[in-house]
This record gives C-alpha cells, sequence and structure tokens, in this order.
C-alpha cells in the first residue's frame, strides 16, 4: 500500500498540474483539523475548477465530503502525504497554516470556520490574530460552547504566555462591541455574563501567567 501510495503521489505531481500546487493541496486537506471547502481549496492554491475536478476523479477514494468540506480520510494515504511533504518541511508548513487562516478570515462566519481558522492561527503562532480573533464578541459567543471551551481556554493559556490578559482584552472588546452595535443593557447584560463564565471557568487552568484578576 505505501508502494502504492507514492507511486500515485509521484505521477500524478507531474501530470496534473504544477508540482507546488499539488503538494499544497494534499498537504492542506492533511494538516486541516475538520477540513477545507471546494472554493478555500482554490482560493488557496490558485488552482482551476479544471485542476480541483481531475484532483478529485483521481484521489476521491482517499478523500471525505460533508457538506461540500474535504479532508483526507484514507490513513495510509495521509501517512504517505506526511513522510513526503510534511516531515522535514517545518518552514513551509508554518506558513501554510498561516495561508490557511488568511483565507478562512475572508469567508462566511460559521462555528466551522472559526474552528479551524483558530487551529491554523495557533499552529502558525500568529499570537495577536489568535487574540483579535477569539476576542471579537460574535466569534467568542459562537465558541463558547461544550464543544470547544477547552480550546479557548488552551488559546488563552499560551496567549497569556505571549503577554495578553484575557481580562483586559474582552473589557476592550466589550466596550469596542457597544460603541459600533449599541446594544441594549439585556444584551450588553448576556455578553458579560457569558465571558465571565468562560473566566471562572478559566481560572480552573491556574498557571504563573494568570493576571491580577484571579
Amino acid at each position: 500500500m505505501e508502494e502504492l501510495n507514492n507511486f500515485i503521489l509521484d505521477h500524478f505531481s507531474k501530470t496534473i498540474m504544477e508540482s507546488n500546487k499539488f503538494k499544497d493541496i494534499l498537504i492542506a486537506l492533511t494538516i486541516s483539523e475538520k477540513g477545507l471547502s471546494t472554493k478555500e481549496i482554490i482560493t488557496l492554491t490558485k488552482i482551476s475548477q479544471r485542476e480541483w475536478n481531475s484532483i478529485v476523479a483521481v484521489f476521491e477514494t482517499f478523500m471525505m465530503k460533508y457538506k461540500d468540506i474535504w479532508s483526507i480520510s484514507e490513513e495510509s494515504f495521509r501517512k504517505a502525504v506526511t513522510q513526503r511533504y510534511i516531515q522535514n518541511n517545518a518552514e513551509h508548513i508554518t506558513k501554510l497554516h498561516g495561508d490557511i487562516a488568511h483565507v478562512l478570515s475572508q469567508t462566511s462566519n460559521s462555528l466551522r470556520k472559526l474552528e479551524e481558522e483558530t487551529y491554523h492561527l495557533y499552529q502558525c503562532k500568529a499570537w495577536f490574530k489568535l487574540k483579535e480573533t477569539i476576542t471579537n464578541i460574535e466569534n467568542f459567543l459562537l465558541l463558547f460552547n461544550p464543544r470547544n471551551k477547552y480550546d479557548l481556554c488552551r488559546f488563552w493559556q499560551t496567549l497569556e504566555q505571549n503577554g495578553f490578559d484575557p481580562s483586559l482584552e474582552y473589557t476592550t472588546a466589550i466596550e469596542g462591541f457597544e460603541l459600533r452595535y449599541r446594544p441594549n443593557a439585556e444584551q450588553t447584560f448576556m455578553i458579560i455574563l457569558q465571558i465571565s463564565r468562560f473566566l471562572q471557568e478559566f481560572s480552573d487552568f491556574e498557571t504563573i501567567y494568570i493576571p491580577d484578576y484571579r
């Protein structure tokens, strides 16, 4: 199976399209957490729809599609891509994480988009952009749920180590949100309540970087 996967990668990297684009598509699908949409893949790699259709025709058995979100599902093929294109290529992989995050930042907001975007920002250590993303009030309200709140805590643990104070950042975010959207008192209260709940739960992750609000 490994030899077959390597043969397929060698053959189609030379025949489908320009080699670097082909590699970046497979790398992006391998390092993504939830997967990428067709539009996001095309925007990221600047391939044509025809080229993408060719890839799908050949590699569909190795891939999974759910609501136009593509990912590599076949484990041996994922391993082959990792060994050939990802290992010992840290600088390019870090750049690709950042490029994926940038593409996602331009797409319509959704929980899937935020999960993927924050993951890639974290992986490429774009701390300021990660902070800006998760302190955006609309984003925070989407991400503060039973499934994602532990990722928020993990992000903030690292952000604190890089000089960001969650209580200060969310206070500033609330002020900016009020100036822009003019929410009523009840809406503002609910936002503050959710942020307070998060900070209370975040206190369980006690570290030397916890700020004075503790």
